[in-house]
């Protein structure tokens, strides 16, 4: 949805439709003939009761229209990598309409639903005109100064009269998702803490269910909870966490968050100016009790000692304490890590059952699909269909390190971030050869994320008998830390290799193959 290839709907082929056919087939195909999204049967139907309002207003109010009322509309859309969805929008030259349909609601999920159009769409630097009607009713609801009133057609035929349409009927080829800066709506408690605290920023429908489900096991009068949260890179599972932190936080609870890694700069902020306790795990042996906590949490636990673990169990046992464990098992950065399977460990304590982000939020799903396939030959499918991932992926090739770090000292110069794999304290290893140029490490990036990432592939990397990506070199896990750093991307990713003519023609063949 809002690639090229879409058009706008009519609204007036869609009553003619019903009228002619109950089968809500024939709509349904109309929408996918224009690129639109194809919604719910139960939505069609309030579409064309919405629609049927409109016209019966006009008729009864004798209202002077032109036929362009009923032309400009965009059904269904969401907005890429976030997931939120627009039951219908109407872009003009100053304003954006926006109307939700709904078979039945209450006035505080109209206007809460609302409110979150209004946080995505005012990005857009227009004027807003924000709906919903419901159906069973026959109710149109407006925000209007960030309250709810009961509204009427009249007014909304207004608003329609009074838009000039940015999308004339000839226009196809309509791409609504450039208007959509992703930088605007991926809020991160680290590289934005000001905007984290201030609650600039909304959960997606995934996070606030499992939230919901947290906040009703904290709720009860269980002496401990044990709570897993899973998910891939990209599902949101550190937001989720210091979400239910912050929430606790301004309600003057004391909760204790455990980061695997050292702390970064937004940490510290959150420590310093926002009455966080966030420490590395490090400083976990320093802690005698946890009596003082209301929570605790551990965020990228997949990285934890078994050690660390039982005593964290014990101590939470011990003081009646409740803990929420956040972890992704393929986020792994040493051997040591992989074999002590965290997964398995908290799947023996947990006293419910382990919450699964499934969401992508921030990954670009064609660059998804590639990492996959990077790391696996078999994931690449016989049927093609990503067909932006050119606009995201560029793959370079340097026949001298040499080059490599011109090219590099370039793209860091122009916004990228170079993250490099974590080399040994006491040996020398190859990511050494890259670290004259401005770089963090894969420890040092955990929990982060970054518009612009490049990395480096040499040839210390290959595709085995089983088609898998292999590395060696490195006292830490090779593939733990590229899957790290290929994964900390929200848009655009480089990958620069390095003398290894095999690996190039590879990431080369994955790119030509899904961008025919």
């Amino acid at each position: 949805m809002g690639v090229d290839g879409l058009n706008t709907v009519n609204l007036l082929t869609i009553q003619s439709l019903r009228k002619s056919n109950k089968n809500l087939d024939y709509i349904k195909n109309y929408l996918k003939s224009t690129g639109n999204s194809i919604i719910k049967d139960e939505e069609i139907l309030d579409l064309q009761r919405l629609i049927k309002s409109i016209i019966t207003t006009i008729k009864d109010e004798c209202i002077s229209i032109d036929g362009n009322i009923f032309n400009g509309y965009i059904i269904g859309y969401k907005i890429p990598n976030i997931g939120k969805e627009f039951d219908i929008l109407r872009f003009g030259s100053r304003t954006i309409i926006n109307i939700e349909l709904k078979r039945f609601s209450s006035p505080k999920k109209i206007l809460t639903q609302l409110e979150r159009n209004k946080y995505y769409l005012e990005f857009l630097g227009k004027d807003l005109e924000l709906y919903t009607y419901v159906s069973s009713e026959d109710k149109i609801y407006k925000l209007n100064d960030d309250k709810l009133i009961e509204s009427n057609f009249t007014t909304l035929i207004s608003d329609l009269l009074n838009q000039e349409l940015e999308f004339p009927y000839s226009d196809y080829n309509i791409n609504i998702d450039r208007k959509f800066d992703l930088k605007n709506y991926l809020v991160s408690p680290f590289n934005s803490p000001d905007k984290f605290v201030n609650g600039e920023y909304f959960l997606t429908n995934d996070q606030e269910r499992i939230k919901n489900e947290i906040k009703k096991i904290l709720g009860k009068n269980i002496e401990t909870n044990i709570i897993g949260i899973k998910g891939a890179p990209g599902t949101g599972k550190t937001l989720l966490v210091y979400d239910i932190a912050l929430e606790l936080i301004k309600k003057s609870c004391n909760v204790l968050i455990i980061h695997s890694a050292n702390l970064n700069s937004g940490q510290y902020e959150l420590n310093s100016s926002h009455n966080f306790k966030i420490i590395p795990i490090k400083n976990f042996n320093n802690i005698i009790n946890l009596k003082r906590y209301d929570l605790v949490i551990v965020d990228e636990s997949q990285r934890i000692s078994e050690n660390q673990f039982n005593r964290l169990i014990d101590l939470a046992k011990k003081d009646d304490i409740s803990i929420i464990f956040s972890f992704d098992p393929r986020q792994c950065l040493s051997n040591m890590e992989v074999k002590t399977d965290f997964e398995n460990l908290i799947q023996k304590e947990v006293t419910t059952k382990i919450f699964t982000l499934s969401d992508k939020i921030r990954t670009n799903p064609e660059l998804a699909q590639f990492i996959r396939c990077l790391f696996d030959r078999n994931q690449i499918r016989e049927h093609k269909g990503i067909s932006l991932l050119r606009n995201n992926l560029r793959i370079e090739y340097c026949s001298s390190t040499k080059k490599v770090l011109l090219l590099l000292e370039y793209l860091t110069q122009n916004d990228w971030k170079f993250l490099n794999c974590t080399s040994s304290l006491y040996n020398p290893e190859h990511p050494d050869r890259y670290r004259s140029i401005d770089n963090e490490v894969s420890h040092e990036v955990i929990g982060q994320e970054f518009d612009k990432v490049v990395i480096v592939l040499n040839e210390y990397n290959y595709i085995d008998e089983n088609g898998l990506l292999q590395g060696y070199g490195t006292y830490y896990h090779p593939n733990g830390m590229v899957f790290q750093n290929i994964t900390r991307t929200i848009r655009s990713l480089c990958i620069i290799v390095d003398q290894n003519i095999e690996m190039f023609n590879y990431c080369v063949k994955i790119l030509n193959y899904y961008d025919n």
